[in-house]
């Protein structure tokens, strides 16, 4: 992963990403990426500098990443699109540890389970919103 100057287009700095491969979200100097393999990081914008990064819970068969990610000044919040019969669900972390600090999902085992997700969450200013869907049938 590296930086650019964006009025000539050289490096300013480069940072040994492995895995993380999309760049999600730019607040007050962290960059926060994820990865397809369910990591989520945050690093200085202006070193490079990897502050931490935390490994998804899910344990799943099918495989687990974050989505959608948006910050807000107290909160990252994250889609997790998890690849099997359980829900998509919505995190919040702390953005300077990296710690959750709540997770939306529906119920485990509900009668809707398989048919429910979450949109990716959205900022305006301050707020965040997201959207609740299932199917039918």
């Amino acid at each position: 992963m590296f930086a650019v100057n964006r009025e000539n287009g050289e490096h300013r700095w480069r940072a040994d990403a492995k895995d993380f491969t999309i760049a999600r979200a730019v607040r007050d100097g962290r960059l926060f990426v994820t990865s397809l393999d369910g990591w989520l990081a945050e690093f200085d914008a202006k070193t490079g500098e990897r502050l931490w990064q935390k490994e998804s819970e899910n344990d799943s068969a099918g495989g687990t990443d974050y989505e959608s990610v948006v910050i807000t000044p107290t909160a990252l919040l994250v889609r997790e699109r998890v690849r099997s019969a359980y829900p998509d669900r919505v995190r919040a972390f702390d953005p300077k540890m990296g710690d959750v600090l709540w997770t939306l999902s529906p119920d485990e085992g509900g009668p809707l389970l398989d048919r429910f997700w979450y949109t990716g969450p959205v900022a305006a200013g301050d707020d965040a919103f997201v959207c609740e869907n299932w199917r039918d049938g």
